[in-house]
């Protein structure tokens, strides 16, 4: 590990520390780190998993100024990946739809190295998911600011994206996740 993954690890750290994951008691730390972990283990460079750390810092903190810390730290290719990989910049965010709209957008014009991080955050959120819809039911989407049908929709349209783009086994796992929550949410 060098210096500057380091220095990824304590600001995700110090963004997310007093985080959980939705409706649990689970670090929210352990999110970024498994996706960071997961680049890794496909191939991703350096870089790539310190956007992994630090793909939700934008979004989960002071936005812009965030982006600025991110320059000034790690660079610019690092900061605007971590841009790319963010839905909202501004408190209050914009409305689910809207932002889940123009992170689509993002997406399409991103790299494959973002295209990854994006699969690895989008699996590691999806195997939760399917996981906590297993311990607790349909509970789980009280957590959830849109309808299972909508966040259905939303994990589709990003597996669309990155699937031609990421190594296979991955998008095979997500293809299989969304085989199992269409499975949950559509079949009688």
């Amino acid at each position: 590990m060098t210096k500057r993954f380091q220095q990824a690890l304590d600001l995700a750290l110090a963004t997310h520390s007093s985080q959980t994951r939705k409706g649990s008691e689970i670090p929210y730390i352990s999110h970024v780190m498994a996706v960071s972990s997961l680049v890794m283990e496909l191939g991703g460079d350096e870089d790539t998993a310190i956007v992994a750390l630090l793909h939700d810092t934008i979004e989960d903190s002071n936005g812009e100024v965030t982006h600025q810390i991110l320059k000034d730290k790690f660079g610019a290719t690092i900061a605007d990946r971590v841009l790319c990989l963010s839905d909202a910049t501004t408190f209050p965010k914009p409305a689910w739809k809207k932002r889940k709209l123009a992170y689509l957008d993002n997406l399409s014009k991103a790299d494959e190295q973002t295209l990854l991080v994006c699969a690895c955050d989008k699996w590691h959120n999806l195997t939760s998911l399917l996981r906590d819809l297993d311990d607790i039911g349909d509970d789980v989407w009280e957590r959830f600011s849109a309808p299972p049908e909508e966040q259905f929709w939303y994990y589709q349209q990003v597996y669309n994206t990155v699937c031609e783009s990421v190594p296979l086994w991955l998008a095979e796992r997500l293809e299989e996740g969304l085989d199992e929550l269409e499975a949950i949410l559509f079949d009688d």
